[in-house]
């Protein structure tokens, strides 16, 4: 039905469309619905295209909106269900029943209700699964009576932090609570601002900004130039953005400058292989031999070089061996291969047998020709 969306208005909500139809509104709830029908049948044709019965409902003044971006329709719930759906997976799941485990779970769904991207009931029902045992209990009996998330932290509170557990907690969460070296400034305000909330600091907005300042990192401290002390919440947390921005700035200073010394050029690096106009020219660097005089190659592998094919590779010690091997052996004479000598019933005959040169030529030109030559023997021949 294209004018569905009348049936579902309240009275009240009829009542203002009709005084701005110029309808009257006398008559019972139903004569009030079917003169509001008629009306609107007969200006709707005159209406431009994009005011629709839909849009009409959904930017229609009489019906409050309490979300700005509601007129989107349901993609924009979707994706609000999705955030708030993965915000809540994060959340460690609450286990065991220790006060400071129900504290910092406290601390974490605050954050996520402080956002209002959903109805606390729609928010209740996707956060009892985070939850278990007693605590689970008490969600699961406010889900569907209870429509706002401080009534059921009001008794989350009264039965599971007692009134000595919250001091000791809001001493060491609240007044002694120093911001480390790697934590976030937001983060820890926000955690300390929650913190006070559910514990219940008695002392002013006044007194826990000034708290929070003085508890502040010295490396944060260093960047909070303001003329007026913060005096409010508001200002605590435009401080964290100026010094977020701040310390944005500082960081890409260093990375822009870091390279060089203190008083050094901040200009960028310039390869100093690139030559500028009017620089003098590059003397280009080659490898010299000096054994030969040419370049290109060094003296270890240079062509000209004569070295040895049989005993390459070998290491030193195998080179030394080798030596003092060769200095006990005689030296060796090349004679022509048809003389040869037989010993033959002490005489040495002249033989061209090529047996008898294989095996006695090594044997008389080593031992027997010394021998014979220092007995005086060789003299005739």
């Amino acid at each position: 039905m294209p004018r569905a969306w009348i049936h579902e208005l309240s009275k009240q909500q009829l009542e203002s469309l009709a005084s701005q139809l110029g309808v009257s509104t006398e008559g019972t709830l139903d004569n009030l619905r079917k003169r509001v029908r008629d009306n609107w049948t007969t200006i709707e044709p005159y209406l431009p295209p994009q005011a629709s019965a839909k849009s009409f409902q959904t930017m229609n003044p009489i019906q409050p909106i309490t979300d700005p971006t509601s007129y989107l329709g349901a993609p924009v719930n979707k994706i609000k269900i999705k955030l708030v759906t993965d915000l809540i997976a994060a959340i460690r799941p609450l286990i065991d029943m220790d006060p400071e485990q129900i504290l910092t779970f406290l601390i974490q769904v605050n954050q996520i209700i402080e956002l209002k991207l959903l109805p606390d009931t729609e928010f209740m029902a996707l956060l009892i699964t985070r939850t278990s045992g007693r605590l689970m209990h008490i969600l699961g009996t406010h889900l569907g009576t209870t429509h706002t998330w401080g009534l059921v932290q009001a008794e989350i509170i009264s039965t599971f932090l007692l009134p000595h557990i919250k001091e000791q907690f809001l001493v060491s969460y609240v007044l002694d609570r120093f911001q480390s070296p790697t934590e976030d400034l937001t983060e820890y305000i926000m955690s300390v601002i929650f913190a006070a909330k559910i514990l219940g600091f008695l002392g002013t907005e006044v007194q826990l900004v000034h708290r929070k300042v003085q508890n502040l990192h010295p490396k944060i401290k260093s960047y909070c130039v303001f003329q007026n002390r913060p005096e409010s919440i508001a200002t605590l947390f435009s401080l964290a953005t100026a010094v977020a921005e701040a310390v944005a700035v500082e960081d890409q200073r260093r990375l822009t400058t870091g390279s060089f010394p203190r008083g050094g050029d901040p200009r960028p690096f310039v390869n100093a292989t690139v030559q500028t106009k009017g620089s003098p020219a590059k003397t280009e660097l080659k490898n010299a031999c000096w054994a030969c005089g040419k370049t290109g190659h060094f003296e270890r592998a240079c062509p000209s070089k004569t070295r040895p094919t049989s005993r390459a590779g070998r290491s030193g010690n195998a080179i030394r061996r080798s030596a003092v091997k060769s200095s006990f052996r005689a030296p060796i004479v090349s004679q022509p291969r048809e003389i040869c000598y037989r010993y033959d019933s002490g005489l040495l005959t002249p033989c061209n047998t090529e047996y008898w040169g294989v095996l006695v030529t090594r044997r008389i030109r080593l031992w027997i020709f010394p021998v014979v030559h220092k007995a005086g023997c060789f003299a005739q021949y």
